[in-house]
């Protein structure tokens, strides 16, 4: 006869229980799936993101950006969240969001000079290139090393403005300021 109270029973009834109990929760639980794990599944092209046509790409990156502003929302001094809200604004084409998300973050990290390419790049995407310019400048100001900044205003320059000696004078500018650099000298 087994004993119902022998303490090898009475353990494995409750990890039988638990392991139960945990399959059910995970099995029945409402929560959507963490935004900023799909983000990076979706900028990845992994997972969820893999495959899939451009519609149902942008409606999973609007989970993920509904996500993200619920966590932004909650955490209002997380500039990283903020930061991966802007780019998935950008990545799912909502530029003038994105271009607000990261002035606003700009504003809090006025010494970021990445932080001024990356608003000279959604305001390029935009059209607004005098502008861009504008931010390129800021940026090489920051950080005369940054090349980020020298290539895009650079590229800027002469491709939407048109202004081919301004465009040389800027990657002379660069090359003198990062000398050596093989994408400087590729151009």
């Amino acid at each position: 006869m087994i004993n119902l109270f022998n303490k090898k029973y009475v353990l494995l009834a409750t990890v039988a229980i638990l392991i139960i109990f945990g399959a059910g929760f995970y099995l029945f639980k409402k929560e959507s799936p963490d935004p900023v794990a799909l983000y990076a599944e979706l900028l990845e092209g992994k997972g969820a993101g893999e495959n899939i046509s451009a519609e149902k790409r942008k409606k999973l990156f609007d989970k993920v950006i509904e996500g993200l502003e619920q966590q932004s929302n909650k955490s209002s001094e997380d500039m990283s969240l903020k930061l991966q809200l802007a780019t998935a604004y950008y990545s799912n084409r909502y530029l003038e969001k994105s271009e607000k998300t990261l002035k606003d973050i700009l504003a809090q990290n006025p010494e970021n000079a990445s932080l001024y390419v990356s608003v000279g790049n959604v305001l390029q995407e935009q059209g607004k290139y005098q502008e861009a310019v504008s931010f390129y400048d800021l940026a090489k100001q920051k950080d005369s090393h940054l090349i980020s900044a020298y290539i895009n205003l650079y590229l800027v320059i002469k491709n939407n403005l048109n202004d081919q000696a301004r465009a040389q004078k800027i990657l002379l500018e660069a090359k003198v300021a990062n000398p050596g650099n093989e994408e400087l000298n590729s151009l």
